[in-house]
Formats: C-alpha cells, structure tokens, sequence
C-alpha cells in the first residue's frame, strides 16, 4: 500500500505542476481575465475549465492516496480519536482567532489596505456620519468636485446602502481601524457555524465544516474588505442556529428572541439577499408555532416582535430621513439623482436603470443564462475546487441529516433573485450570490458526511486489503479539496487581488510618496484604469474623503483646469495636483499652483 500511495501522490503532484505549467507558459501566469459581472470573460473560463480537469484529476489522486495511507482501520481509528479529542474550547478559541487573523493578513499584507471596489469607500464614509450622530451633511460648495458612484450628492451627501453594516462599522471607525471589523464579524460567525454543522453532521464533521469556512478564498477575501457580505453572513449564521434552537422542546423566549434580532440585524444589512434565503426559515419557524401551547405561543410571538419591531422602525426611519420616504430605498433615490444630475461622474447609464433598481423582469430566458453563468462562477470561487457545488448532490435529506430547510434556502435564493441585472463583480466572486454560502457550505458537510455513510454501509465486517481504504475515501476527499485548491487555485486568486490592490495603491499612495500635504488631488475617472498586468477590476473612483472633508489629502473629481482653480479658491490653504497617470503605469501629479501645471511630482511606484 506505501508504493501504490506515493505513486499516487506523486501523480497528484504532477497535475498540479501541470496546472501552473499551462498558466505559465499560455496565460501569462494565469493573470486572470476579470472585469465582468456577469458571463465570465473567455480567459477567466479557460482558467476554469482547466483547473476543474487538472485540478480535479490532482484532488481525487491526492484523495485516493490519503485513504491507502491512512485508510486501515488502526489507522483511521487513531487520527479520528486525535480529531475528536481536542477539546472542543480549545478548537473554538483557536478557530475563532484563525478566522480573524487570515482576512486580517489578506487585508494588511496582501492587500496592502486597498479597496476592492468603489463601494468599501461609500461604507465607510456612512459609518463616519454614524459616529458622529447624522446621517449625511451638506453637499460642499461646487458639488460636481464629490460624485461619484454610490454617494447621492443632491444638496445632501450621503451613500446609497443600508445602514445596518455602517451601524456595525462605528466602533471600528472610533478607534481609527475600520478595517479590522469585518475580521472580527468572521470570527464571530464561527460559534453559530460550528453549532448549526454539529447539528446537522455531528461533531466530528462539523469541525470539518469550521475548516472548510476558514480555507473558503470567496469568504475569506470578502472580509478583508469593507463590503457588508461578512457582517450579513455573520448574522444569517446565528440567525439560523437560533432557528434550530426554536425547534427544541425547551426553547425559550431567548432563542425565539434571538432567532428575531439576528434575522432583523441580518435584514438592516441586506435586505434584498436576506428576504429571500431567510423566507424558508420565517415560514418554518411560523409552521412551528402551531405545536406549542397557546401560552407558549403568544410568548414565542412576542419575543419576535419586539426586537424586528425596533430594529424594524430604525430602518423605515432612516430611509425617511435619507430619502424623503420610508418605502424608497437608497438605490431608488440615487438612480433619481443621476438622472438629476445627467450622469456626470458615474460608470451607470440610461440603459443600466430600471423602475426596481438592481432587477431587470422584462426576459426570463437572459435572467435564467445571467443566473446559469453566476452559479459556474460560484462553483469555482466559493471553495476553490474544481468543482466547489459537487459534493452537495450526496446532501439528501434524511433522519439524522436534516437538510431539506438548506435545499429550500437555497432555492428562494435563487427563485427569487433570478431577475438581477447582475450577480455581483468578479474580482473575488459572484459577491450578489453570497448569502447561499451559508446552505451551501452545511450542505457540503451533510453531503460528505452522507458519502461516509454509504461508502461504509456496504463493508462487510471482514475487509480486505483492497477494501478498507474506502472507508475514509469521503473525509480524504475533503481533505484533499482544500490542500489543492491552496495549492492550485486559490493562490491564483489571491495573486489577482494582489495586482488589483497595487495597481489601486499606485495612486493612492501618491500624494504621501511626494511629500505632499494639506493638498487637493483632482483624479481621472476611471481612478486606476488597468494597465500592464493588472487585471480589470472595479475601484473606479477617487477615495472617498471624510464627512467634514478634514483629509491631509483631499480628493476630488477633475473637472477641467479652469474650473479646478475655481475650486482651488474655495478650499483656501491647500495645494491643488491633476493626478496622471502615464503609459508605464506611474502616476505624475501636476501642479495647478502655477499658471501652466507644469511643476510634476513624481510618485515612484511601490506598494
């Protein structure tokens, strides 16, 4: 068995050396080709395709080799009983710091602080006006200098999103790291998950799933940015292990309490993903009503309502306040406002609005392929796998794997977001498809826990030598899912944001790299156009500033040179640049102090 494993796992090795061989030599080292959000481009699908052939041939090599390894029964015994014998405190404690410190490290030292997208900046700037008690200011004076995508500047500043993940960022913010709170909101979702698995997999398995969560490149590089998908995750995650102990005889008005906070928390965030993946469990959790005492169920109701009811009235309020009613959203408003403002300074178009803003119902058969080609992305982003939705065929509902409340999370979802106009940015992943993680991911467990089973209700009690090593095949599988996907394609993608984040920091870091000061920097629309080898992306504006424009650094949209002095004289004391970038991709910042902008500061490149 020692020869037929090594083979294997040499064979397993030379799979993967051919999938970085193949990047290497025909597509530039798999720099990938983003910039859609929709149909994959056709290099983004080459790359696929070739990691599912490669990439899968190495897994399931490297599977087989593990379970002729380890698959004798003395063997498997003794690694299950060193899993399992840790304590499960000590497994929390550990996971939860493992899942703060690797989007901690992605953010900080992979990506350098950088934004992914326009939108972390918008985020940010409403959880500056948060914790400072408003919910926007007055749009400063020659307003045109400060649109951009996502912020409504109609006599008003503020952005367009909900409040709820803004809300969660204040402390954040308070203490000068705002980029440290979606870490913390991951390692918070780590508790409900292990819980929700033990649940449905067992113990064993669900320690599995803590794993797979933390080796998830989709979920891991979402919180080492500023977007809400972590903090919603977070929420839907104790929302549904609060679910689960709703079920129980002896819930209590604290569970069916919790369950109402964590869905209503979940809602502020991401009303229009948490509605639809919620919807099976609201349903659920009012059939359930129907067992309990008369009593018991006006208590149940009431500890529901008090808490959606609060947090109910602060949304409706804040959309009031924000955009004249509590029934227009946001994303209502800001398409009024561009047509207000004749769409100077935004990437969106005519053509991109529609009377319910992000959904598009006038073609099933363009919904039904935009969905179709957001779940082949997601198939590769989420885990990283050759094929990441795989094992989920083998989660069929049983007795002791109640999965079937996942299946219909995971249809609402999909049923009731099939009219997106889009399914979220590339850069990482199908972002608008998120929320399924969360089924999907318990769904992977309870379907490999459900592979286990089979594999080993055939085994005859006297195995043979040619036998036994299918008794661990299913646990290997998932084992070597995650050792190839960090060995193949997850660093592929890491690489790509990388590119991203020190393209972005070309110009970001511009102004420091000249020494300059109290300045105002008129930017280019596109911000960072791709250049070289980074891939498109989507940070297409300028940063945005703070709420009372107190920036050393001011940023601000060029206009044209006339109209940048005129702004010039209405922000006395300051310094005014037009950022440039040149055809080596460096950024030259040019003087508008002198009558000719001919004074240029050079901002080397670095990160």
């Amino acid at each position: 068995m020692g020869d037929e494993s090594t083979t294997l796992f040499a064979a397993a090795g030379l799979a993967l050396l051919g999938f970085h061989v193949v990047g290497l030599v025909s597509f530039r080292g798999f720099a990938l080709d983003l910039g859609s959000v929709n149909f994959p481009p056709p290099g983004y699908t080459t790359y696929v395709l070739t990691w599912m052939f490669l990439g899968g041939l190495s897994a399931v090599l490297f599977a087989r080799a593990v379970s002729q390894r380890c698959g004798a029964p003395v063997h498997a015994n003794s690694v299950v009983a060193r899993w399992n014998a840790v304590p499960e405190g000590r497994f929390l404690f550990v996971s939860c710091i493992a899942a703060f410190m690797i989007p901690a490290v992605i953010r900080y030292a992979l990506l350098h602080g950088a934004p992914l997208t326009d939108d972390e900046g918008a985020y940010q700037f409403a959880a500056q006006l948060l914790a400072s008690g408003r919910l926007w200011v007055a749009s400063p004076p020659m307003k045109l200098f400060f649109d951009q995508n996502f912020m409504i500047n109609d006599g008003r500043l503020y952005p367009v999103y909900f409040l709820g993940w803004p809300a969660l960022l204040v402390p954040a913010v308070w203490m000068g790291a705002p980029g440290i709170m979606n870490p913390i909101l991951s390692a918070l979702t780590v508790p409900p998950l292990l819980r929700v698995m033990r649940h449905i997999a067992g113990p064993s398995w669900a320690r599995g799933g803590v794993v797979l969560f933390l080796s998830a490149p989709f979920l891991q590089i979402a919180a080492a940015t500023l977007l809400s998908h972590t903090s919603c995750l977070m929420a839907l995650t104790w929302c549904l292990w609060m679910y689960i102990r709703t079920t129980r005889d002896n819930a209590s008005m604290r569970d069916h309490a919790g369950f109402a906070l964590s869905f209503a928390l979940a809602f502020c965030i991401r009303p229009q993903s948490v509605l639809p993946i919620g919807l099976p469990l609201l349903v659920s959790w009012c059939w359930g009503l129907r067992r309990l005492a008369p009593r018991a169920r006006g208590r149940a109701m009431l500890a529901f309502l008090l808490p959606t009811t609060l947090l109910g009235v602060l949304f409706l309020a804040s959309l009031w306040a924000q955009n004249g009613s509590p029934w227009r959203v946001g994303y209502t408003r800001y398409n009024q406002y561009l047509v207000e403002n004749m769409f100077r300074f935004t990437t969106f178009g005519p053509s991109e609005l529609t009377p319910l803003a992000g959904f598009d119902f006038s073609h099933l058969q363009p919904a039904i392929a935009r969905t179709t080609a957001a779940m082949f992305r997601l198939n590769a982003d989420l885990f990283g796998w050759p094929a990441s939705l795989a094992l989920i065929v083998f989660a069929r509902p049983t007795r002791a794997n109640p999965t079937g409340l996942l299946w219909w999370m995971c249809a609402s979802y999909l049923l009731l977001n099939l009219f997106q106009r889009d399914w979220g940015i590339d850069t990482f992943g199908p972002v608008h498809a998120f929320e399924m993680s969360l089924p999907l991911l318990v769904l992977t467990i309870a379907g490999t826990r459900n592979l286990h089973d089979w594999l080993n209700a055939s085994r005859p009690d006297d195995i043979d030598s040619r036998r036994w090593p299918w008794s661990i095949f299913a646990a290997s599988l998932l084992t070597a899912l995650i050792v190839t996907a960090w060995l193949g394609f997850v660093p592929v993608r890491l690489e790509a944001a990388r590119r991203i984040a020190a393209h972005v920091n070309v110009a970001l870091r511009a102004p420091q790299r000249a020494g300059l000061h109290h300045a105002a920097i008129f930017a280019p629309s596109p911000f960072a156009p791709p250049c070289g080898r980074s891939p498109r992306h989507f940070v297409l504006f300028r940063p945005v500033n703070d709420p009372d424009l107190q920036n050393d650094v001011l940023w601000v949209n060029h206009v044209n040179i006339e109209d940048d002095r005129r702004f010039l004289e209405t922000v006395r004391g300051r310094a005014g640049y037009i950022l440039r970038w040149t055809p080596a991709c460096d950024v030259e910042l040019l003087s508008l102090t002198t009558p000719q902008p001919s004074d240029v500061r050079s901002a080397p490149r670095g990160n």
